[in-house]
């Protein structure tokens, strides 16, 4: 089940990768989207996207922005923002998301990109707060985070992790692409629909 990185993101900026995802895969569905935030520590002096924002703009050069890795949609969302506002401020890589969180609890970083999922604990705590949204429209659980399209102006601004399914064209049925879309549903989706019958052979 790959994510957004490995069939968008990446073979539209390296030109040589050992698959091909318009040929070697086939779609099945879509599973889960996850929120992206701009989160900062409870000590960074900025409360919002607007405060860090202008922060780096009063002292080109004196901002970071960390994330996990190169070429990564997290990348490209922290370079995207840096770019559409004309920012100069240094994007920090990590090799994974626990040294970014390592680095956000130790204070080596105080800014980041990041899901939900890794830092939903901390935000309750008040360790770390959220700045903005990478969604289209808030997200439900965190109404008063505008998005980044609200706070910075950016219409057009949207990044999401996405996860789905995907299969070889040449080989998964018709039966199996449909169990896979029923399975992946929320329960509450399911209630009205009959159960689909196991697969004898996939």
């Amino acid at each position: 089940m790959p994510d957004s990185s490995q069939w968008a993101v990446l073979p539209a900026l390296r030109s040589q990768l050992p698959y091909d995802t318009l040929k070697d895969f086939a779609p099945v569905g879509l599973v889960f989207t996850s929120t992206l935030f701009i989160v900062a520590l409870d000590t960074f002096p900025a409360n919002s996207v607007g405060d860090f924002i202008t922060l780096a703009r009063a002292n080109p050069g004196s901002q970071q922005i960390a994330s996990i890795g190169t070429s990564g949609l997290l990348n490209i969302f922290a370079e995207t923002f840096k770019a559409s506002l004309g920012l100069d401020m240094t994007y920090v890589p990590n090799k994974g998301g626990a040294d970014l969180m390592a680095a956000l609890l130790r204070g080596e970083v105080s800014v980041a990109v990041i899901s939900t999922a890794s830092i939903s604990s901390y935000v309750k705590t008040g360790r770390m707060r959220l700045l903005a949204a990478g969604s289209k429209v808030r997200a439900k659980f965190a109404p008063d985070v505008p998005t980044i399209a609200e706070a910075a102006g950016l219409s057009d601004f949207y990044f999401a992790g996405q996860w789905g399914w995907w299969g070889d064209p040449a080989r998964h049925s018709p039966s199996l692409k449909d169990y896979l879309l029923y399975s992946s549903r929320p329960r509450y989706n399911r209630i009205s629909q009959p159960r689909q019958p196991r697969l004898a052979s996939r």
